[in-house]
């Protein structure tokens, strides 16, 4: 819900489990307090998602290409001047 709406106790959320499911789950909504809503944005966006080494090849090349298109680019360091 956004922020400083209110439901009833007696409100419920219907929603299918998945697409194809027959089953049905209910919810009830719980409050949630700024600091516990801003507690949770913040451990979601301080997850690292890792790279499979497999990639870091495709990725160095498109960095690469990318900065040798830039018109006045603010530094002469290549991404490949670390693996050297």
């Amino acid at each position: 819900m956004t922020g400083g709406l209110t439901a009833g106790e007696e409100y419920t959320h219907k929603s299918p489990e998945s697409p194809d499911s027959n089953v049905t789950l209910t919810t009830t909504p719980v409050g949630v307090s700024y600091r516990e809503y801003e507690e949770r944005l913040n451990e979601e966006k301080s997850r690292i998602n890792l790279v499979h080494e497999r990639y870091i090849a495709d990725i160095a090349r498109d960095v690469s290409r990318y900065g040798k298109r830039i018109k006045n680019p603010g530094s002469s360091l290549d991404i490949s001047d670390i693996y050297r």
